[in-house]
């Protein structure tokens, strides 16, 4: 409700987040649902809402409607993949130029009609796709370096032409530079004579003989600006235009030596910037302003400035330009004994070839060796350093000495050893002196971004650029000039990659920082950088000093100084940097129509990642929760699928381990497109799931964990998944294929625990589930989708970052924004992590055919352990049915996992009283397996409740028992063929007269009987001793007594490969 006294609250600028951020954000999303009705309501209520306020809050909403459409498109756009997202961007630059808006209308004029704000929407919906269009074509035009290669048709550039559409043409101009920086801004359009010279021709010529850079020195101070303006004075009018502006001056006592930076500054444009340069009246210029120096000010230019200006800089103004101010900012606080002008000095003057210089990479391997010595605790310890066989570092601690063997995590070679004796080529490192280098030498050789101890990607950076350029102003001319350049370079770009901004902003960053240098308190002392605690000291220092103070808001300073240096009008060159930072005499005659052309910054994700990266290393630390949501952000959006990968891992192992080959997993017809048919189309699914998922993040993976050797290392990473791909590679194991999904579901747990850990949440953290558990219902995982986080970033971290944004609608300002990173990290733990489970465990892994011989196992239980059961009792196997009923994952765990581990141990161990002892307290007591109930059944726990009752000497009837259970549920699901041998897959039809009875008389109630035996003749027997498939059934008792009067009374032609068909018959008409 409005009334004509209301200031509408709701769209006004407001500083604390709560206004027009967030009501934009509900509007963008109802945009979004239903994008034609919102807009014939918002007509509907535009209609009475613009009668009731005044022109300038109706210019403030029109504003924040035309962001909502663009807000709202982008939604869309990043729902496509980059090439259709280009085409639609093309097709909204095909319609129509954008007609200038209307006047807003004066409050309670009858003109506002229902046609006229429909018409004013339509106008803010075209403006919106056009300003994205726009955008799009700027990266475009950068990406490809031409306007042609970019559109490929001269007919829009033509359109773009014309001089009565100025604002779209001003607009690409400024997306241009925002992302270029101004000069790189300008040289594109010099670069690309045939487009971006036919759309900016007048401007391009306007510029002919005329400076194109922007001189980042008059950010400095206003009597800087002041003595520069006087100096042209000098130069360009003489003697008395130039006494006259002097005496305007009022300079302050720390002022007083700045007429030696702004006449250096002065002749170094003019010799190498300003294509027609009078020596003559640079002389006089440079004369007139000596006369005005004090001696210490004259001594400053001779020594400090001119050799800067006699060398040779081949076209970098910018750095030149940097060079005087660092030389000056030298000259000026020499006296002062502060340690950090000292380091920079040194740089200057000194060879620092024996020193640790700050941001330098450091010895990792001798600080290893440092930190594993400190852990040396009681008397005997002796952690040590040792390299596996290809020079990967690890540590034992302890005493020192190996007593297992594991892999090692980078190669997979053996590490370790046993008895205090290492694997071979393992070798200790007995001492590590410090091999760090000392000097300056370059970060990286890939050019990264990276931190260094306790500073930040942008903080190394641009502390390296004061380094190299502190070189460059005390020696110019050096031997080393050209590396320290090259040096220069590489940082700036590794800045622009940190930060997100320009080269142009790196160049004006150095600008601020050598300010704050200039202006910071002096801290006397002595510069030490003979040691790397000293070389810390002295990072922790600058970053204190004078880092923090032009890193923390760093978007914001850079737009301040970038303002500054709009404001000066002179050239030109002046007039399109105005223009591009909108303070143009155009923006001013036409604020409406520039208001809508106005550069906005788009609240995303990857900006407020950039700005969390601008603060200071204690601030990312207090937001470290946020800092990994931005980083994980990738991950995050998959960790939904967890629960499904989950399950078709372990529905795969259920059906196919032990009776598939490492051959037939890895063959190029058993592919994971074959899979697509089974399972009710469940496997589809997840298949389709898996592809999705693995080809985002495989960029992300680098090794698979198992529980009992370690981290094994995956070659598969970064290779796209393709239906061709074999079915191994979703069947978990130690090989190379079966790591694939291990190291995947692993990349998401670990996630999901990294951010649980960081929101430290205390006691509300629900208990933990297992990755390779499984609970009951067929199919279902243990691993729910309310254990894990469903993420998605357009409904969870947009709309809070919304909701701690603030940005302003003023002139010049749309590049300012601000995050409440404090609010931020709270909603997100409340939002996305509270009630989510940490995921421990492993994934249950297959046991291929080669790696499974059953029979052998229970033939040595039964000598082991004698008084083996044959069959179980009646109430043990009542509770076996009842407890376990069709949860397949839980009996495949029990038959291939748990049960299998408690029998290798009762052969190991043959306890003393068998008969007495229950099954589920030995593998509780002597195997530390806990109890459980089947609906936390998990690799790695004990017999369920339901199988209390069971005893030793149950083991292999109940395995056996299990087993048939098992295949009785794949019957059922139709994939039982997995499970048969492989002599038994051929076979469809019975070699008898009658194969739809192919019981012998009388043997009707014995069908229990016969489906266990042909289970132990399939299961066991067929598996070990293939030759046995061509044996008549009937003449098995004379091989073995456990078959004897079982098979005696078949038909002969009934061979023992037929023992499959046999078994199906049987169960599908019980």
């Amino acid at each position: 409700r409005c009334s004509p006294d209301d200031n509408f609250g709701f769209f006004q600028d407001r500083s604390d987040g709560e206004g027009v951020v967030f009501r934009s954000y509900v509007l963008q999303l109802l945009l979004s649902y239903h994008h034609e009705l919102v807009v014939e309501q918002l007509t509907e209520h535009l209609t009475h809402v613009l009668i009731l306020i005044q022109p300038e809050e109706e210019f403030h909403l029109r504003l924040i409607i035309l962001h909502c459409f663009e807000d709202a498109c982008l939604v869309e756009l990043t729902r496509m993949d980059p090439e259709r997202r280009w085409h639609q961007a093309l097709d909204w630059l095909s319609t129509n130029l954008p007609q200038p808006l209307p006047p807003a209308v004066s409050a309670g004029s009858n003109s506002v009609t229902p046609a006229f704000v429909s018409s004013l929407i339509g106008q803010l919906r075209r403006l919106a796709t056009w300003r994205i269009g726009l955008a799009l074509l700027a990266n475009r035009i950068i990406a490809s370096g031409s306007v042609a290669s970019a559109l490929g048709s001269a007919d829009f550039l033509q359109r773009l032409a014309d001089k009565h559409q100025a604002w779209p043409r001003i607009y690409l101009l400024r997306c241009l530079c925002r992302r270029l920086g101004v000069s790189a801004g300008l040289a594109a359009l010099r670069r690309d004579p045939t487009g971006l010279g036919v759309v900016f021709a007048a401007e391009l010529r306007s510029l002919e003989g005329r400076c194109q850079e922007p001189e980042l020195l008059l950010c400095l101070s206003p009597a800087y600006r002041k003595l520069r303006d006087a100096f042209w004075t000098g130069y360009l009018s003489g003697k008395p235009e130039f006494s006259a502006a002097m005496k305007k001056i009022k300079l302050n006592k720390s002022d007083g030596h700045l007429i030696a930076l702004a006449t250096a500054a002065g002749v170094y444009k003019a010799r190498h910037i300003e294509s027609d340069c009078s020596n003559q009246n640079l002389a006089n210029a440079v004369e007139l302003m000596a006369e005005h120096m004090s001696k210490r000010a004259k001594e400053i230019y001779e020594q400090r400035l001119q050799p800067i200006l006699d060398a040779s800089w081949n076209g970098a103004h910018s750095l030149a330009c940097l060079a005087l101010h660092m030389a000056y900012t030298l000259a000026i606080k020499c006296d002062t004994e502060d340690i950090l002008v000292k380091l920079f000095v040194a740089m200057a003057t000194d060879d620092v070839s024996a020193y640790y210089l700050p941001c330098m990479p450091h010895d990792q391997l001798h600080e290893l060796y440092r930190a594993v010595r400190k852990q040396k605790g009681v008397e005997g310890d002796n952690p040590t350093v040792y390299f596996c066989p290809n020079g990967h570092p690890y540590y034992i601690g302890n005493c020192g000495r190996p007593m297992e063997l594991a892999t090692c995590p980078d190669c997979s070679a053996p590490i370790g050893g046993s008895q205090h004796n290492s694997a071979a080529g393992n070798n200790p490192l007995l001492a590590r002196d410090d091999q760090s280098p000392r000097g300056f030498v370059d970060l990286n050789s890939t050019g990264q971004a990276q931190s260094v101890r306790n500073l930040t990607p942008v903080a190394v950076a641009l502390t390296r650029m004061l380094l190299s350029l502190a070189s460059l102003a005390g020696r110019p001319e050096a031997a080393n000039a050209d590396s320290m350049r090259q040096h220069f370079q590489r940082d700036s770009a590794r800045f622009c990659q940190a930060s997100g901004h320009s080269s142009e902003d790196a160049c004006l960053a150095i600008h601020l920082a050598l300010g704050a240098l200039a202006e910071a308190h002096s801290r006397p002392g002595q510069l030490q950088l003979a040691t790397q605690d000293q070389r810390r000291e002295t990072e922790n220092l600058l970053r204190d000093r004078i880092l923090a103070a032009v890193i923390e808001k760093l978007a914001e300073r850079l737009q301040t100084a970038n303002r500054q240096l709009a404001d000066v009008q002179v050239s030109n060159t002046s007039s399109l940097v105005s223009l591009v930072h909108e303070t143009s005499r155009v923006d001013s005659e036409q604020p409406e129509q520039a208001a809508v052309w106005r550069y906005r910054q788009v609240v995303t994700v990857e900006h407020a990642a950039q700005r969390l990266r601008e603060l200071s290393g204690a601030a990312t630390d207090e937001f470290a929760l946020v800092r990994e949501f931005f980083d994980l952000e990738p991950v995050l959006r998959h960790i939904r699928s967890l629960p499904i990968l989950a399950w078709l891992a372990a529905d795969l192992v259920a059906v196919h381990s032990g009776n598939l080959s490492f051959a037939e997993a890895e063959s190029t017809s058993a592919t994971i497109d074959s899979l697509r048919t089974r399972r009710n189309g469940r496997w589809t699914e997840a298949v389709k799931v898996f592809q999705v998922v693995w080809n985002d993040l495989r960029d992300r993976l680098s090794y698979a964990k198992y529980k009992d050797s370690g981290r094994l290392a995956l070659d598969k990473a970064g290779v796209e998944c393709t239906g061709s791909w074999p079915v191994a590679a979703l069947l978990p194991s130690r090989r190379q294929w079966g790591r694939c999904i291990v190291a995947l579901m692993q990349l998401l747990a670990d996630t999901q625990n990294r951010l649980l850990e960081l929101a430290n949440l205390g006691p509300e953290i629900a208990e933990p589930v297992d990755l390779g558990a499984v609970g009951e219902g067929e199919g279902e995982s243990g691993l729910t989708q309310s254990a894990v986080i469903t993420y998605d970033s357009e409904r969870d971290l947009l709309p809070l970052l919304l909701g701690n944004a603030a940005y302003s609608l003023r002139v010049g300002e749309g590049g300012r924004l601000e995050y409440n990173f404090t609010g931020l990290q709270t909603q997100l733990a409340d939002r996305c992590l509270r009630g989510r489970r940490r995921i421990v465990g492993h994934p249950r892994l297959i046991i291929y055919k080669e790696e499974f011989n059953v029979k052998e196992l229970l033939d040595r239980l039964r000598r082991c352990v004698p008084g083996q059961s044959e069959r179980l009792d009646l109430g043990l196997e009542q509770d076996l049915l009842n407890g376990l009923g069709s949860d397949l994952a839980t009996v495949t765990g029990l038959v291939e996992d748990t049960l299998l581990t408690v029998i290798k141990f009762l052969c190991v161990m043959q306890p003393e009283s068998p008969a007495s002892l229950e099954l589920s307290r030995f593998s509780a007591e002597v195997l530390r397996m806990p109890s459980t109930s089947s609906a936390d059944f998990g690799a790695a726990n004990g017999l369920p409740d339901c199988l209390r009752a069971a005893r030793v000497t149950d083991a292999r009837a109940l395995w056996l028992r299990l087993d048939r259970l098992r295949w009785q549920l794949l019957l059922n699901a139709g994939m039982l063929e997995h499970c048969l041998p492989d002599a038994c897959r051929g076979e469809r039809q019975l070699p008898i007269a009658s194969p739809d009875s192919p019981l012998p008389s009388g043997m009707s109630g014995r069908r229990d009987l016969l489906s266990e035996r042909l289970h132990q003749l399939l299961a066991l027997d067929l598996r070990s001793e293939t030759a046995l498939s061509d044996y008549p059934l009937c003449e098995l008792g004379d091989i073995s007594d456990e078959y004897v009067g079982v098979f005696d009374r078949f038909d002969k032609r009934l061979l023992c490969r037929h023992a499959g068909l046999l078994w199906v018959w049987l169960n599908r008409n019980d």
